[in-house]
């Protein structure tokens, strides 16, 4: 979710998919091995699959953002830069302004600085 937000429709969505899945293999095993009948019943083994299965999804869905979120930055400052050469090229920008905002993206992209367009914290005296 763009504005770093927390968006409660792919949380649950994932979490009810990994559940889903995780309740189908449970239930799967549980009615294919009869060894497992003795300790509990079909529900009871279908929501320990759901709990799992959930918990495996959110471990997956956390690896894959720890992954991808530093390439998507990269990707990104990249962009930026293209964009910035091509209003350069059909003139929206001088060449001044351009060695202004690539410095700062530079700045911001290499040096972890906060670039002045992105809103302050308030400060605590």
């Amino acid at each position: 979710m763009i504005g770093g937000g927390f968006n409660f429709r792919d949380y649950f969505r994932s979490l009810s998919f990994g559940g889903l899945l995780g309740a189908m293999i449970a239930g799967s095993i549980y009615l294919k091995f009869p060894y497992f009948q003795a300790f509990t019943g079909l529900t009871g083994a279908m929501f320990f699959g759901g709990v799992i299965g959930a918990g495996v999804q959110r471990a997956i869905q956390a690896a894959v953002n720890f992954i991808i979120s530093p390439v998507g930055r990269l990707i990104t400052y990249y962009e930026n830069l293209i964009e910035l050469d091509l209003l350069r090229h059909w003139g929206k920008i001088t060449d001044e302004d351009h060695q202004r905002i690539n410095a700062k993206l530079t700045e911001g992209r290499f040096l972890g600085t906060t670039l002045p367009d992105k809103p302050q914290p308030p400060q605590i005296p």
